[in-house]
């Protein structure tokens, strides 16, 4: 049977640098019992897997905290942008790889970790999935074809003119069964509204040329790491005014130089609103590093609230 780690938790649980931890013990095999893997196993190296849908991106990696440690360094010659460890067989994937601009969904995600978990498989190496990007961990394996509705930018040129209300009207004039099970969070999400509008209406194309061969057994092995609130505030707060200070708002700058009326995914990153405002003169330096911590801590919240009911 075929392991694959997944490391899940809310942002500032310090998800990368656990599964690093992990990953090093693994090939010293000093495996911790909690992780129920094969203690006999003796892999050959492990492959982390970024499940972050915002570290993904090049040019955000200062706001979106992308976790690339200072022993590791990038290898030339890749499809895409890998990094190493610069003395173990770990290698770091899925972090600063696209534009700005690119699309990057839950089907695109599928595609990029599938081809790795399967090159993982082949050469003895343990795959880690790592990241609070929820919906990434729970449809790795999952054959729903609504995944593989493409964007539709007629449509979303249309959907950007009308209020929220009125996109919630069109989708329950097409779907009414999926507007109900919305929550309320989505449910008042334009971006999200207009995804299942897209999903409603349109046709699955299956982008992913790369499948795990049915005759695979898997298990996944889920890993929750700091899964309680107690000193969240602080550590997100500590980390906000990081990024403030090493250099977020000049990564907002470029990125608002390209997004036009706020169209583009990556421009809902937390921060992106409120260093905005800032830049704007809006808002001072004080308010802009409170509202965004604060923003940052509402999104951990959520995500507690999601891996706990799978963990």
């Amino acid at each position: 049977m075929k392991k694959i780690l997944s490391v899940v938790g809310a942002t500032a649980s310090g998800k990368t640098s656990y599964a690093i931890n992990v990953a090093k013990k693994v090939l010293i095999q000093n495996i911790p019992k909690e992780i129920y893997l094969d203690q006999n196993h003796k892999y050959d190296g492990v492959d982390l897997i970024s499940a972050d849908s915002r570290q993904v991106y090049q040019g955000l990696e200062i706001l979106s905290g992308a976790d690339i440690p200072n022993n590791f360094e990038k290898i030339d010659n890749q499809e895409y942008k890998v990094f190493k460890h610069e003395e173990l067989e770990i290698y770091l994937h899925g972090v600063s790889i696209i534009g700005l601009r690119d699309e990057w969904s839950v089907a695109h995600f599928k595609d990029f970790a599938t081809k790795i978990i399967l090159d993982s498989f082949k050469n003895n190496r343990l795959p880690i999935l790592v990241g609070g990007t929820g919906l990434y961990h729970e449809h790795l394996f999952s054959k729903d074809e609504n995944l593989y509705v493409p964007p539709d930018s007629k449509l979303r040129e249309k959907a950007q003119i009308l209020s929220l209300n009125e996109l919630q009207k069109w989708l329950e004039s097409i779907n009414p069964e999926k507007l109900k099970s919305m929550n309320n969070s989505d449910i008042n999400n334009p971006r999200r509204l207009i995804r299942a509008i897209e999903i409603a209406i349109g046709t699955p194309q299956f982008i992913n040329s790369t499948k795990l061969p049915n005759d695979v057994e898997i298990q996944t092995i889920l890993v929750g790491v700091d899964m309680s609130l107690e000193n969240f505030q602080e550590k997100i707060l500590k980390r906000v005014i990081q990024r403030f200070d090493n250099g977020s708002t000049k990564e907002v700058e470029n990125l608002l130089r390209i997004c036009e009326q706020n169209d583009l995914p990556v421009c809902s990153t937390l921060g992106v609103s409120d260093i905005s405002k800032y830049i704007s003169a809006e808002i001072s330096k004080e308010v802009c590093i409170r509202d965004w911590a604060l923003h940052e801590f509402q999104y951990a919240k959520r995500q507690l609230t999601w891996f706990k009911k799978k963990i």
